[in-house]
């Protein structure tokens, strides 16, 4: 979590995938992976990691979403932005004030 709060993508991905056998990945873990990405900004890094969520009977929540929605958003990926707030009303999370401003500024 201290590595995704730094916005260290690598060090964060290292820790998710070097987990024990025993520890199961959680929302919180993939989250800061997520937002470690985001921070770093690595759009696509970070859908991957929403989307390895489901690998592991994860769902993603809408802060999830919004972090992958934002990500893109700040590198000027107006169609991914748009890709993703389709998305989350998909998989019937519905997108708020934070959804929608995020795809704005992608504009």
């Amino acid at each position: 979590e201290a590595a995704a709060k730094r916005g260290d993508a690598a060090a964060a991905e290292q820790w998710l995938e070097t987990l024990p056998p025993e520890h199961t990945p959680n929302l919180v873990m993939f989250s800061a992976a997520i937002d470690a990405c985001a921070k770093a900004d690595l759009p696509d890094e970070a859908a991957r990691w929403l989307h390895k969520m489901s690998l592991f009977a994860v769902r993603p929540d809408l802060v999830a979403y919004n972090t992958v929605l934002h990500a893109y958003a700040k590198v000027g990926h107006v169609d991914r932005a748009f890709f993703w707030l389709g998305r989350m009303e998909q998989h019937r999370v519905a997108p708020d004030i934070v959804s929608l401003n995020g795809a704005i500024h992608a504009w």
